[in-house]
């Protein structure tokens, strides 16, 4: 019994979709852009990198701990 439904399942969610005609106009499928990326190393990319940092430096400051990225870069 499983077999027959993961069989089924497989079947169903691997079966390539067609795009959809609207109108008779066929609308491409949905996909990630170059402003989508950017978009998203904007949003989510550099924040957290730039947070990051900032906390790294301010470990540094008060603990004297080098846990950032540049105690381990030679230099």
């Amino acid at each position: 019994m499983p077999i027959k439904l993961m069989s089924m399942i497989k079947a169903n969610f691997w079966k390539p979709k067609q795009s959809p005609i609207v109108m008779g106009h066929d609308i491409p499928r949905v996909r990630v852009t170059g402003w989508g990326i950017f978009w998203i190393f904007t949003y989510l990319v550099f924040p957290v990198l730039l947070l990051g940092n900032m906390l790294d430096l301010a470990m540094q400051i008060l603990f004297g701990l080098c846990v950032g990225v540049w105690c381990v870069l030679p230099g």
